[in-house]
């Protein structure tokens, strides 16, 4: 019983610790801790509508009630005692509570509350009881009528209202029972002398519970049991009941972790089971958990400033995943959103898990446990701020208590945070997760504030990192070591995907050793869009595809274009490989495959410098095919594909293989148009060759023209229109006009060429030919040349008197 004046403890439960404690769920959790710290393995809980012929009047009240089959020795029942004083278990190493508040969280619920358990020889304290916080001396409660005694009779009452669940085979040797009267109206406090002083204690606190509390009726109370059993070291059955009726049942099966007494320092210990309810599986989980050793745990231990209590504390943490699956039978659940939840925890949740939307039909849990210190309602860890899941700064009114707290609970997160990985890849390689569901997982990591925050992407990723690696013959989620270089492609088309390998079998070289894996893949990684692709590498990767392959399939070769785009700071280096590429497609396509994939081809090509581009425009489709073939630096690329070359720069060597080219050219009548046009193009890109070309070539037949001597079109050399030019034979135009035919009868030597007009200029310069006109014919007899017979010169004669 409470040996000191009731009113204070009453004013020191509703001041001090339930305002800093919320109700609902958590009285549960503590309660389930409870029942876990005494070794129980079996959990019974309820709701029962109370005893109708009881002696007590709170046991005619509706009550919840707790049956578990841990030990109960004589020290529990002496904290029960005293457990608005404080705790038995701050010195009991490995027991969850001894941060939190356990058993005194129960007032949110009830004025007082009973408990029993079998009779112990020679024990100290009582095993059958009340605990009314409203007693004072002696066990005197002067506020409520009928409240001082625990009858034999009621509690016999009581083991037999709970016979169906006593009769257990679990309950044989040990149970304890928890009974909890629900807060009702008439429960409240008779004021008597208190009345006038103004403290108002009527209730512990006001909340009253008719009925079955709203908390225990929402459709999602059994997952939220069910999530705290991952880390539990022996309870592995939870029931609930309404009434007679099971309306629930919780098991833990194929569980595999060590008891905390029996964890060996610094040696990781593999973690992992499913939960069932009503026989279906709807949590599996997979992790490890470890006792590290480490100086700077030491140092805080053994300081003379951390609190006594606490000396036996260990630097225990575990990282656990799980997936959670919502049966059929239950529509409100199953339709709920799906979710990843990152809980923090020591052993128990602490505080509100961080949830972050995921497209799935199940739910995913991350749980990082530490053996942290907690504030006084378990609801935060010291020092960590629950938003951003870093570490606040040390404030200056800390004591040298919250100081090493605070650095114990930091030490501990960041080892916590560096496992995160190694747990990932042992959940996903334990329970097969596909690479689908991984890929859920880590997208929705990434937008939590775990990835979001780059000291702590530091810490999570500063030995490993995980990564989706394709390869030849498999794809996979990975493990590797933080200096693995990983390299990033485009995510493929389905048609792209299947034949990724055999269109780009550089890429297999590759991915032997350097980790390929695909854009916009949700890797857990310092630098999300990996390792910088050297020159040599993107080379390897042009080198081996077949050209011809590549341009036919326009999905092909968007995505080569999407893959160099990815790079840009290689482009300009791997430009010889870009135009060989493109040569090599030109060459081997038909005409009409490169107007049905002229986008595609364009968005390829325009990769290329344009300096390094000359845009033909040519109809004769086997023409244009040898000039690709060309031994060339510059590309020639067919106009086509709308690409100006307005910049391009033509070297000598070149412009002496395309003159060379059109030098070999058979002329036909209906080449004519084609061969001007081919000339009149590569002229404007190599015209200011022309004077070296005239020291070295100045013998090649390469400009076309009209001879008018055999009325025919030929090829020219420089040296022969020179020629023609000094003797004032060489005109600008294509066809002969009236004053060339006047020309061609009056001259003995009828040698007169025609050339392009565009030619001409390119070659000699806009005002160095003329056309033949009066002028220029008279220009050209002021040389004397030797005429014809007059008969032959009066045509001439007759267009140019009316110029003299």
């Amino acid at each position: 019983m409470a040996e000191h004046h009731p009113l204070g403890d009453i004013e020191y439960l509703r001041e001090t610790l339930l305002r800093s404690y919320r109700a609902g769920f958590p009285i549960i959790k503590e309660l389930i801790q409870n029942a876990e710290d005494a070794n129980s393995t079996h959990l019974d809980f309820g709701w029962t509508k109370g005893l109708d012929h009881a002696e007590h009047p709170l046991l005619k009240s509706p009550a919840l009630f707790f049956i578990d089959n841990g030990d109960f020795s004589d020290n529990n029942a002496k904290s029960i005692r005293y457990i608005i004083g404080g705790s038995s278990k701050p010195n009991q190493e490995g027991a969850i509570g001894k941060f939190g508040l356990g058993l005194k969280s129960v007032f949110h619920l009830c004025e007082a509350f009973f408990y029993l358990s079998p009779e112990l020889e020679k024990s100290k304290y009582e095993r059958c009881s009340i605990f009314n916080p409203w007693a004072g001396a002696g066990g005197k409660d002067e506020f409520h009528v009928g409240w001082d005694n625990f009858s034999k009779q009621d509690q016999e009452k009581i083991r037999a209202h709970l016979k169906p669940i006593l009769d257990k085979k679990v309950y044989e040797d040990k149970w304890f029972i928890l009974w909890i009267p629900l807060r009702q109206a008439e429960h409240k406090a008779a004021h008597d002398e208190y009345e006038n002083d103004g403290t108002g204690l009527d209730y512990i606190v006001r909340d009253s519970f008719p009925d079955v509390p709203t908390f225990l009726a929402e459709d999602s109370i059994q997952y939220q049991i069910a999530l705290l059993l991952p880390l539990l070291g022996h309870l592995s059955n939870i029931c609930f009941w309404e009434g007679d009726d099971e309306k629930f049942q919780i098991n833990l099966c194929n569980a595999k972790r060590q008891k905390f007494a029996n964890l060996v320092e610094n040696k990781e210990n593999f973690i992992h089971g499913n939960i069932s309810l009503k026989q279906d599986n709807i949590i599996n989980y997979s992790g490890h958990e470890i006792i590290l050793t480490q100086q700077c745990f030491d140092e805080i231990i053994n300081s003379p400033d951390l609190p006594k209590k606490f000396k036996n504390i260990k630097p225990h943490c575990g990282v656990v995943f799980g997936t959670i699956t919502y049966p059929l039978f239950n529509q409100s659940i199953k339709d709920r959103e799906s979710t990843l939840s990152i809980r923090t925890s020591v052993f128990l949740p602490i505080g509100e898990d961080i949830c972050i939307p995921c497209k799935s039909d199940k739910s995913y849990l991350l749980l990082l446990h530490g053996y942290f210190f907690v504030d006084s309602g378990r609801t935060e860890i010291l020092g960590l701020d629950k938003e951003t899941l870093i570490f606040k700064p040390l404030l200056s009114n800390d004591t040298k208590d919250d100081l090493l707290k605070k650095n114990w609970n930091k030490q501990l997160y960041e080892t916590l945070l560096n496992r995160i990985l190694y747990a990932l890849n042992k959940f996903v390689y334990d329970l097969k997760i596909s690479g689908n569901v991984v890929s859920v997982i880590c997208d929705a990591l990434l937008k939590s504030n775990l990835f979001q925050q780059k000291q702590n992407i530091k810490i999570i990723c500063k030995d490993k990192q995980w990564v989706y690696r394709i390869k030849p013959n498999v794809n996979e989620w990975v493990l590797l070591d933080i200096q693995q270089k990983i390299l990033i492609i485009p995510r493929p088309s389905q048609e792209v995907y299947e034949k990724l390998w055999q269109c780009f079998p550089g890429l297999i070289d590759i991915s032997q050793s350097t980790c390929l894996s695909l854009f916009n893949t949700p890797n857990l990684t310092p630098n999300k869009d990996g390792d910088r692709w050297t020159d040599d590498e993107i080379i390897k990767v042009l080198k081996s595809v077949e050209a011809k392959d590549i341009f036919e399939n326009r999905n092909y070769l968007e995505y080569i274009t999407s893959f160099l785009k990815q790079n840009p700071h290689c482009i300009e280096q791997v430009q010889n490989s870009l135009c060989l590429l493109t040569k090599q497609a030109l060459c081997s396509l038909d005409h009409q495959t490169v107007i049905q994939n002229k986008f595609s081809i364009q968005s390829f090509v325009k990769l290329i410098n344009s300096q390094n581009l000359l845009s033909i425009d040519c109809n004769n489709f086997q023409i244009k095919r040898q000039l690709y073939i060309l031994n060339l630096e510059i590309l020639i690329i067919p106009q086509d594909l709308n690409i100006t070359s307005t910049n391009a720069q033509i070297k000598y060597r070149d412009a002496e293989y395309l003159f060379i080219f059109i030098a070999g050219l058979l002329i036909k009548t209906n080449q004519v148009s084609e061969v001007t046009s081919l000339t009149k193009q590569i002229l404007k890109v190599a015209a200011q060759h022309i004077n070296q070309f005239r020291g070295e070539n100045v013998d090649l037949k390469f400009i076309i023209g009209f001879n008018c001597q055999n009325n025919q079109y030929e090829l020219f050399s420089l040296r022969q229109l020179d020629h023609t030019k000094s003797s004032q034979r060489l005109f600008k135009g294509e066809q002969a006009n009236q004053f060339v035919n006047g020309l061609k009868d009056a001259l003995l030597d009828s040698n007169i060429v025609l050339i392009n007009s565009e030619i001409a200029d390119l070659i000699y310069g806009s005002q160095s030919i003329n056309t033949c006109n009066h002028k220029s014919c008279l220009e050209l007899l002021k040389l004397i040349p030797k005429l014809n017979y007059s008969d032959k010169r009066s045509n001439l004669l007759g267009r140019l008197l009316p110029y003299v």
